[in-house]
């Protein structure tokens, strides 16, 4: 949860002045691997803010959240977001910290609509344990990954070392 570094977040926890240590940190790495990719778990509406300090991707909870309530409003607004911050979101139906969406989307999501949304929305798509191969029929076999395809260029990060290769 990358947002608990950030300065007001750190000091609104424990009381304590931090100086901002993203922008150097990802800077710092990208000066020794420049290909490096970060993807960051973040909440409280924090996303753009780490995007911000040089994060390429960060978890789309909200629309999760969105999907999961059923709501459709609040879902079709949020794609309304400009395309710079959808493009960077990491886009998920399920993840470590979440039951399986079969559990959790409503069930008058089950012609995968929410599924779909999340797989044909801008950004990267990250897939957790088997989900690629319930929307898709693949056999992928690692416990998660993300995928992203652009215009011009496609890249991949694993979730284990959230390394990107373009």
């Amino acid at each position: 949860m990358a947002m608990l570094v950030l300065p007001d977040v750190f000091e609104r926890t424990w009381g304590l002045r931090a100086e901002p240590f993203w922008p150097r940190a990802t800077t710092r790495v990208r000066e020794q691997a420049p290909g490096f990719c970060f993807m960051a778990e973040v909440y409280w509406d924090l996303e753009w803010t780490l995007q911000q300090q040089g994060f390429d991707y960060t978890y789309d909870k909200r629309l999760y959240d969105r999907l999961r309530d059923g709501h459709v409003r609040p879902i079709r607004e949020h794609f309304h977001a400009d395309h710079d911050y959808q493009n960077k979101m990491a886009r998920f139906l399920e993840n470590h910290d979440e039951p399986r969406a079969a559990a959790t989307l409503p069930a008058g999501d089950a012609r995968g609509g929410g599924r779909r949304s999340r797989y044909l929305s801008p950004g990267l798509r990250f897939f957790h344990r088997g989900a690629a191969r319930r929307i898709a029929g693949s056999g992928f076999r690692r416990t998660s990954f993300a995928h992203r395809v652009e215009p011009t260029r496609s890249a991949g990060c694993s979730g284990s070392t959230n390394a990107c290769s373009p």
